[in-house]
């Protein structure tokens, strides 16, 4: 018996859908706004150990959904679209965007805990 035909580029048309079309990229998170953390040290200079710990358990990460996100940071909270992480004890806050397919965090502001209930989210 013959097999059916396959569009070009696909070698077996019974190869499950999500093999065919991947729906997340595999590797590990990127951060790409990591300039905003930057100038937070820069302000907030006791806090570069804690956010460079922070740094280093994001871009390890491998986030599916916010599941997967919640599992690792249990504070986590989220605002709209925006994920709010409590770092450092809950010293500071990190309000970022996580694209989960894409595998990347985008920061939209950081601040000491005090400064939170100003930011317009």
């Amino acid at each position: 018996m013959d097999s059916p035909p396959t569009a070009p580029g696909l070698q077996d048309p019974f190869t499950p859908l999500d093999m065919r079309f991947p729906l997340w990229e595999h590797g590990n998170l990127r951060i790409v706004t990591g300039k905003r953390i930057w100038e937070f040290i820069e302000r907030e200079r006791l806090s570069a150990e804690t956010m460079w710990h922070w740094v280093d358990a994001v871009e390890s990460a491998n986030w599916r959904n916010p599941g997967d996100l919640k599992a690792m940071f249990a504070s986590e909270s989220c605002v709209g679209d925006l994920t709010v992480f409590n770092v450092g004890g809950n010293k500071y806050r990190i309000g970022a965007f996580v694209h989960y397919r894409k595998q990347i965090l985008h920061i939209k502001r950081i601040g000491a805990h005090e400064e939170y209930g100003k930011w317009d989210l």
